[in-house]
């Protein structure tokens, strides 16, 4: 009988070799492979050299090993997944994704817009309606950024029946993509992964079919949820210009017909995966890296070489030149890697963080206690408004903000002013990080982790759940009877908002709900600011946000004042 401990684990590790090898051949052809790596062909990891930064960056030196985007956004969805199981997006979408744009590796344009508009104060998790460029939005954005790291939700519901992992999933996908493609993609390679971590089978052609049927699930998922089903959706429906039932139906229906061509194939030839590739348009610059069309090439390769060993298939994938190697690689190894009977024996990249994180996924599934990470409070937490200063000095030594401390950890690559440079985080993460030649900037107390996050994380099964969400609304002060004095103050505030001229009331996000909630949810108040807000070319934005904080703060003083 498989151990479903050692499944994850394996999961994880193949998931983590898969982006590591395939990110050596990402986004090149054979002489540029042979440029990095010293050879045509990849039989392993190997030391390599690749440049960042774009055209003003530096060529670096990569150990053998060393993974991308895919699995730093992983770990992210691992550390945002709290001791007691819950999905604790608001941290993950406001300081996981906008600090990871500082350390980022390889990543897409859709996740890196998604993370820098989450940098700005007034966009929640459900209101990242950002700009792509070229009148592209988020409604655009139909990338495997979003399947490629939902992992840690199935692993931590493994064990389970049901989808008890699809509510997370959808949430996580939303956050950074909005095109029904990235959010299907993500949903069916979750479902793919659920399916092996119960039967120990790969799932082929008749359950892909299932899968995609249930793409229905993710409406459904949106209306179980308040912020996407009040704000959210009419928001995106609007934007997209057509019904989200509507819009999942035509995925559907496209994925149906990639799956009754590539159902045509010949499994388990020479040219099987090649041939997969072509039908999926996998290697068109239209569809490479979509998110359907990514889960369903990582699916296919696992059915089709399901008997072979896991190091052999993500070799394939690989070496598949001109394809999104790397995430293909990354979720092709996160299936066969539940089946496969070893860990990898390449060098990896922060082994033992991945295990770790693995593990906690794990004890969480079987309902046993661990720690949350503690992350700044989101009251006063602000990202730094240049990455290159989000390294800086702390205590006397040197810190990430949101993540904690950090120690330089290797060579550096100085351009002017600037500089890469290779840190380790106090938790056990590997990171470049592009800094200041002399760093300047402070670490504020506030953009740190709380003290017990400073400490490695360590598996506790004797450790107490935490009952409060890091960072919540229910730290603000707590309005549960009307004294006079607050009453006055009430109408000292409405009858501000009434005087005030047309051209002054576009105050800050901030200051409007401090109102709100100083005024303790006055009616009158709250349609004020209500209308407040909505002024302007980003009011139906800024209204989404102003309802969340309002409606989060209400029911943290509920839960309050019933205890």
């Amino acid at each position: 009988m498989r151990n479903l401990e050692t499944s994850i684990i394996n999961s994880a590790l193949w998931a983590a070799a898969g982006d590591a090898i395939g990110w050596i051949s990402e986004l090149t052809d054979t002489r540029g492979l042979e440029r990095r790596s010293g050879a045509p062909v990849l039989t392993a990891p190997v030391k390599w050299k690749r440049r960042i930064g774009g055209i003003s960056g530096v060529t670096v030196d990569f150990d053998a090993g060393s993974y991308s985007d895919d699995t730093q956004l992983r770990l992210a969805v691992c550390r945002a997944i709290r001791g007691d199981g819950t999905f604790d997006i608001e941290p993950y979408a406001k300081i996981e994704l906008p600090v990871w744009l500082t350390y980022s590796l390889g990543a897409g344009r859709a996740s890196k817009a998604a993370a820098i508009n989450l940098a700005k104060r007034d966009v929640n998790w459900f209101s990242n309606f950002f700009p792509l460029g070229a009148g592209r939005t988020y409604v655009h954005a139909g990338g495997n950024g979003a399947a490629m790291r939902i992992q840690p939700h199935v692993w931590r519901w493994a064990g389970h029946e049901g989808r008890k992992y699809l509510d997370d999933v959808v949430r996580d996908s939303l956050v950074t993509h909005g095109n029904m493609r990235a959010v299907c993609g993500a949903v069916f390679h979750a479902d793919c992964l659920d399916y092996v971590l119960k039967t120990g089978e790969i799932p082929g052609p008749a359950q892909w079919r299932q899968f995609v049927h249930d793409f229905s699930g993710i409406e459904e998922a949106v209306n179980r949820d308040f912020q996407l089903s009040r704000f959210w959706l009419s928001a995106w429906e609007q934007m997209a210009g057509i019904h989200l039932r509507d819009a999942l139906y035509d995925v559907t229906v496209e994925s149906v017909a990639y799956i009754d061509a590539i159902d045509e194939l010949q499994w388990g030839g020479d040219d099987t995966y090649a041939a997969l590739l072509e039908t999926l348009h996998a290697l068109s610059a239209e569809r490479r890296g979509t998110g359907t069309n990514t889960a369903l090439a990582a699916a296919g390769l696992a059915w089709d070489q399901r008997s072979k060993p896991a190091e052999q298939v993500i070799l394939c994938s690989a070496n598949a030149i001109g394809s999104d190697t790397d995430t293909i690689g990354t979720m092709v190894g996160a299936l066969v890697g539940a089946n496969a009977p070893d860990s990898p024996t390449w060098p990896l990249q922060d082994h033992d963080y991945i295990v770790y994180q693995a593990r906690r996924m794990a004890m969480i599934s079987r309902d046993e206690t661990c720690d949350t990470f503690a992350y700044p409070d989101l009251i006063g937490w602000q990202p730094p408004q240049s990455l290159s200063d989000a390294i800086g000095t702390f205590k006397g030594g040197i810190a990430l903000a949101g993540l904690g401390p950090v120690e330089a950890n290797g060579k550096q690559w100085q351009q002017g002013e600037f500089a890469w440079q290779w840190f380790r985080t106090s938790f056990g993460q590997t990171i470049l990080c592009k800094t200041r030649t002399q760093i300047r900037s402070e670490i504020s107390e506030h953009l740190m982790p709380e003290e017990r996050a400073l400490k490695v994380e360590r598996l506790r099964p004797d450790s107490p759940r935490e009952a409060r969400f890091v960072g919540s609304a229910d730290s603000l002060p707590l309005f549960d009877t009307e004294h006079p004095s607050e009453i006055d103050s009430r109408r000292a505030i409405t009858t501000n908002l009434h005087h005030q001229p047309q051209r002054e009331r576009t105050r800050s996000l901030e200051a409007l709900t401090e109102i709100a909630i100083s005024s303790g949810f006055s009616a009158e108040v709250l349609g004020e600011c209500l209308l407040e807000c909505s002024a302007g070319p980003d009011g139906i934005e800024r209204s989404i946000s102003f309802a969340a904080i309002i409606a989060k703060a209400i029911s943290a003083r509920r839960k309050r004042a019933s205890k």
